[in-house]
C-alpha cells in the first residue's frame, strides 16, 4: 500500500512538472518562463508529492524510486496528451526544442548530473523556509540548458518524434541516468561529511 500511495503522488508529481513545462513553453521570453516554469517544483514541495529527480537525493532504494519514475512518466505524459488537445500550437516549440536537446547527445549525462545538484538545492532552500531560492535554483537549471528528464518526457509527449523514436527514448533514458548520478552523489557526500563530522566528535 505504501509504494501504492507513493505511485500517486508522482503521478501528481508529473502533472505539476507538465503544467511547468507548459508555461515555458507558452511565453516567448526565456527567463520568464523559467522562472515560472518552477510553479511545477513548487507544487510539489508545498503539497508533498514524489518526483524522481528530488527523491534520488535523499535515497538509494531502488524499488521506491523506479516506482516514482512510473508514476512521474504517467502523469507527465498524461500532461503531454492535455496539452496536444488544448493548445496544439505548442507541437511546433516542442519539436524545435526536441531538435535541440537531441543535438546534445551523450553530453545529456553531464546536463543530467548538473540539473540535479540545483534540483537538490531547490528542494533544500524550500525545505529551510528559502522558496526563492528553490525559483532561482530551477530557472538556473534552465537556462544553463541542463537536463530534466521528466522535464523532457512532458516536451517529448508532446513533440511529433520524440516518444516514437529510438533517438529519443535513448536520449531519456541517459537523462535519467545523469540524473540519478547527480542525486546519488549528493547522497554521497553528504555521508562523507556527516561522517567527518562523527569523527570530529569522537576526537
Amino acid at each position: 500500500m505504501e509504494y501504492l500511495k507513493t505511485f500517486y503522488k508522482s503521478i501528481l508529481a508529473g502533472l505539476f512538472i507538465a503544467i511547468g513545462g507548459t508555461i515555458y513553453l507558452s511565453l516567448d521570453n526565456k527567463i520568464i518562463g523559467a522562472l515560472f516554469f518552477s510553479v511545477g517544483l513548487l507544487g510539489i514541495c508545498a503539497t508533498n508529492q514524489m518526483l524522481l529527480t528530488g527523491r534520488c537525493c535523499y535515497t538509494i532504494n531502488l524499488l521506491e524510486l523506479s516506482t516514482i519514475f512510473c508514476g512521474n512518466t504517467l502523469g507527465a505524459m498524461w500532461g503531454g496528451f492535455m496539452i496536444i488537445v488544448v493548445r496544439p500550437n505548442l507541437v511546433e516549440k516542442a519539436n524545435t526544442l526536441y531538435t535541440t536537446k537531441i543535438a546534445e547527445g551523450w553530453h545529456v549525462v553531464i546536463l543530467g548530473f548538473l540539473c540535479n545538484i540545483l534540483i537538490y538545492l531547490a528542494v533544500e532552500g524550500y525545505k529551510s523556509g528559502h522558496v526563492a531560492l528553490l525559483i532561482i535554483a530551477v530557472a538556473t537549471f534552465i537556462l544553463c540548458g541542463f537536463e530534466h528528464s521528466i522535464a523532457n518526457i512532458f516536451y517529448f509527449t508532446i513533440s511529433d518524434e520524440g516518444l516514437s523514436s529510438s533517438t529519443g527514448l535513448l536520449y531519456l533514458g541517459t537523462n535519467v541516468f545523469g540524473n540519478l548520478l547527480g542525486g546519488f552523489f549528493i547522497q554521497f557526500m553528504n555521508y562523507l561529511i556527516k561522517n567527518e563530522d562523527e569523527c570530529k566528535k569522537l576526537k
